[in-house]
Parts: C-alpha cells; structure tokens; sequence
C-alpha cells in the first residue's frame, strides 16, 4: 500500500498512513513547508511546525521543527 495522506485544512493538520517503507514517511516529513496565502499582509519569520507519530495505538510525544 503507497504512503496515503489527508489534510485537514481548517487545522492544519496533516494525516499520514499507509505501509510505505520508513524512508518513503521521512521524505514525505522533510518536504513539509509553510505558506501564507495572505498575500496583502504576509506573516513573516519563523514557523513552529509539530510532529506526533502513533502506530495505531500509542502516541508518542510532540516533535517541534523550526521552519
């Protein structure tokens, strides 16, 4: 089964499953970027993303990567 993702848009949150190899959810993780469509006032500087993974079950904590 491909690496299948959902985005929720009104939170932001994106959803990743499927039983893709490891590399194939990394690469799918580094790709995430940040975009403000405001064009007439765009917010600047730094974004604060955070990643949680779970294998169905557990949770694991909040991972925070600077964008």
């Amino acid at each position: 089964m491909p690496l299948l993702y959902r985005k929720q848009g009104h939170t932001g949150i994106l959803t990743l499953s499927g039983t893709a190899a490891l590399a194939e959810y990394q690469n799918a993780l580094r790709a995430v970027k940040y975009s403000d469509n405001n064009t007439d006032t765009p917010t600047t500087g730094n974004r604060t993303v955070k990643f949680q993974v779970s294998d169905g079950v557990v949770f694991s904590g909040e991972f925070d990567a600077t964008l």
